[in-house]
C-alpha cells in the first residue's frame, strides 16, 4: 500500500507572479505602523551621507558600516535617537489603543 505525503500537492512555484500564499483577511483594516528604533532614526540620517560619500557600495556593506559605527557610539550620543524612538513608540502606543477600540466597537455591531 503506498504511503500518503504529507506534503502539499501545491508548490509556491506553481503560484503566479505577486500571488501570496494564505491571503489574509482583507476586511479587517491593518493595526497602525511599529515604532522605530532608535538605530533606525540614526541609519535614516546617516544613509544618505554615507551613500553619497561610496555611491558603488551595496546596500549591505553600508548596513554594515552604520552597525560598526553605531556599535561604536557612546550612549551620550545615542540619545537623540532613542528620544526620537520613545517619541514614536509614545505614537505607536496611542494608535495602537484607538485602533484596538475602534476593533472593539466593530465586533459589538458584527
Amino acid at each position: 500500500m503506498a504511503k500518503a505525503s504529507s506534503k502539499s500537492t501545491t508548490s509556491s512555484k506553481s503560484m503566479g507572479k505577486g500571488e501570496k500564499k494564505g491571503k489574509k483577511d482583507s476586511t479587517k483594516k491593518a493595526g497602525p505602523k511599529r515604532p522605530r528604533t532608535a538605530y533606525l532614526y540614526f541609519s535614516m540620517e546617516r544613509r544618505p551621507e554615507v551613500k553619497e560619500k561610496n555611491p558603488t557600495m551595496a546596500f549591505g556593506e553600508i548596513a554594515k558600516l552604520l552597525g560598526a559605527e553605531w556599535k561604536e557610539m557612546s550612549d551620550i550620543d545615542k540619545q537623540p535617537y532613542k528620544d526620537q524612538a520613545a517619541e514614536d513608540k509614545e505614537r505607536y502606543e496611542q494608535e495602537k489603543a484607538e485602533w484596538e477600540e475602534q476593533d472593539d466597537n466593530q465586533d459589538d455591531k458584527a
